[in-house]
């Protein structure tokens, strides 16, 4: 590099041609390597080899965080991830909005760049293969089950499970409600799942309820328990029971989909279904600079507070 003989960009010998120059085992290549890419100095394209990034050693690994969008809940994953880091990695961090043509040029203008790829994927038919690009011991699945196979690591819920399990376990509070409405927009990001889950747990316990599209002021009524999926939704249903004077917990309940440090303090507190996003914060960020390979389902529970 210094003596001008190779410049940024250039590919590198392979793994065995510097293994029979040298007379050196191929781990110690595999390891040299390893450490050079984690100083950014190389990049790795799968099926193409290695190429020279820069001829200034980093002593940061690089890491690619991808998220669908900075929601609340998001946050809380994010800052527990990059206070778990403590200034161990430069994180790089892009979000896909659920568009999988913004999903793919994130990914095809990265594949080699960085010691860890740690991707919270949706549901599409192509990201499995959009993750064929990835060394499987680079990539960590966050989150969605999408993408998932025997080799690659993951974080991720069952969300059908997650969420039948909730709506049973609250199932005594909705009894002093007259229905129960499942708030599902149609523009929303959510799968079929919360539907399927939804009908399951109706039908076990004989519940009267609803399915709507959205939250309108004319048909929110006293005696109603809505399950509100997004913080939209949520602020919508908190404005209408303010100018309807309608007490939470009481005349109407409410159930929100992901816990914030903000729902604690909502009225009373709102009660809500979650994830511990705090925890896959910290999960995530031990696989961004080890690479140690992780399989952890997780699983959502009930907080209750006064809002049901």
């Amino acid at each position: 590099m210094r003596d001008g003989k190779l410049e940024v960009g250039d590919a590198l010998p392979s793994i065995t041609a510097i293994s029979k120059q040298f007379s050196c085992a191929r781990e110690t290549v595999v390891k040299a390597y390893s450490i050079l890419k984690k100083q950014g100095i190389l990049v790795s394209q799968p099926g193409k080899g290695f190429f020279l990034a820069s001829d200034t050693p980093s002593l940061l690994p690089k890491v690619l965080l991808m998220l669908n969008n900075l929601t609340p809940y998001m946050e809380v994953l994010y800052n527990s991830f990059m206070q778990s880091l403590k200034g161990k990695a430069s994180v790089d961090v892009f979000f896909h909005h659920h568009n999988i043509e913004v999903f793919k040029n994130i990914v095809d203008s990265s594949i080699g760049k960085y010691h860890s790829y740690i991707i919270k994927p949706f549901e599409n038919e192509e990201i499995d293969k959009i993750f064929e690009a990835f060394d499987d011991s680079e990539l960590l699945i966050l989150d969605k089950r999408d993408g998932i196979n025997a080799k690659r690591s993951y974080i991720a819920q069952d969300f059908i499970e997650d969420f039948y399990s909730c709506l049973c376990e609250t199932s005594e509070r909705f009894k002093k409600y007259n229905t129960v409405y499942l708030v599902f927009p149609k523009l929303l990001s959510h799968p079929m799942y919360c539907i399927s889950a939804f009908e399951k747990f109706v039908n076990k316990y004989s519940v009267r309820s609803k399915c709507i599209g959205g939250i309108e002021k004319n048909k929110v009524e006293k005696g109603g328990c809505y399950i509100v999926l997004n913080d939209h939704e949520l602020v919508d249903l908190l404005r209408i029971c303010r100018e309807k004077k309608f007490h939470i917990g009481k005349d109407i309940g409410i159930v929100s989909y992901n816990d914030t440090p903000m729902k604690e303090f909502i009225g009373e507190g709102i009660t809500v279904y979650t994830a511990d996003f705090a925890m896959m914060g910290r999960e995530a960020a031990k696989f961004a600079v080890e690479n140690i390979a992780i399989r952890k389902d997780v699983y959502a529970r009930v907080v209750l507070r006064s809002s049901i």
